[in-house]
């Protein structure tokens, strides 16, 4: 059983959720279905994602769609610009609540609890299967966006006599619905990974009063780049400070038009030797900003979150 439409989208995180709003400001009379497999939307921002460590990476005016501004923070919950990841957490459900098309809002168009199963194509149709509530449901539709993302699944590590251990072994996805950091029987944390997920996992175990070791594997890319949030100059944080158009200069990239400046910083020798020195000199900035081999860290190795290469 299922139903014919012009577009199915494969998720109802943020690139769903704005997938679908653009298709439908051409498109207002389309039939649109969004396929969440999850019980909320909001992919990585969802109410089962949020924890308090959980902050956003991106400042207040920077990580919100063009047509809706996201709520300013109360005070007390805004460290140079930015804030709570709850506030992106209400931000889309509002999104998905306001928009509406034809009368039905964005929100009414998504499919919770709908497990995408199989797709294929014949002629000039898709046909996607999927699983809801245990009923079997195959929808068609002559356009298919997927927009599941690259955090649905986790990343799961084989560790030797895994079965052995008898504790609780958690992937940082489901780390918001954990209560272990409350529970006075785990007293020893173990983070595996260096990103920004396992920062955020080892900070918040390290002040819920948790003995922490931080587990990051020598023959990866080494620990993330952590620099400071306070910006310099006339810009409040560090996000604002990189995105001028001076500074993108310094990044080759494809999406920005091939000038004189970019020819020379990037084509010529003398270009090369002058992005290099100026990368050098901001990387040792947040070297020495923060000061991993200082006194106070020895003894629980901070010194080892210090990036391997520059």
């Amino acid at each position: 059983m299922g139903d014919d439409y012009d577009l199915i989208i494969a998720g109802a995180g943020l690139y769903g959720i704005q997938a679908a709003r653009t298709y439908l400001e051409v498109h207002p009379t389309s039939k649109v279905v969004i396929l969440e497999s999850d019980s909320c939307l909001g992919g990585v921002w969802s109410s089962k994602r949020m924890y308090d460590a959980f902050w956003t990476q991106t400042p207040l005016g920077m990580c919100e769609f063009s047509d809706k501004p996201v709520s300013k923070p109360l005070e007390g919950e805004d460290y140079y610009g930015f804030f709570p990841a709850k506030y992106i957490t209400e931000y889309l459900e509002d999104y998905a609540n306001d928009h509406m098309y034809a009368d039905r809002s964005l929100r009414d168009r998504i499919r919770l609890n709908c497990h995408v199963k199989a797709v294929s194509n014949e002629g000039a149709k898709w046909i996607v299967s999927c699983d809801e509530k245990e009923v079997r449901y195959v929808f068609t539709a002559s356009k298919l966006m997927i927009a599941t993302g690259l955090t649905s699944k986790p990343n799961m590590p084989v560790l030797s006599n895994q079965d052995a251990f008898k504790g609780l072994i958690l992937h940082q996805k489901d780390f918001g619905q954990s209560s272990f950091l409350a529970s006075s029987d785990a007293e020893h944390v173990c983070v595996i990974g260096g990103a920004k997920s396992a920062a955020d996992v080892a900070y918040a175990s390290a002040k819920a009063g948790k003995t922490v070791s931080w587990i990051i594997r020598k023959n990866g890319s080494g620990p993330s780049a952590l620099v400071s949030a306070r910006g310099s100059g006339p810009y409040r944080n560090t996000n604002e400070t990189l995105y001028t158009r001076m500074t993108s200069l310094l990044n080759p990239s494809l999406f920005i038009p091939q000038n004189w400046a970019t020819r020379f910083l990037h084509q010529t020798r003398i270009g090369r030797r002058l992005v290099d020195l100026i990368w050098t000199k901001v990387d040792a900035k947040n070297r020495r900003q923060a000061d991993y081999r200082r006194p106070d860290g020895r003894a629980n190795n901070f010194e080892g979150l210090e990036p391997d290469t520059p």
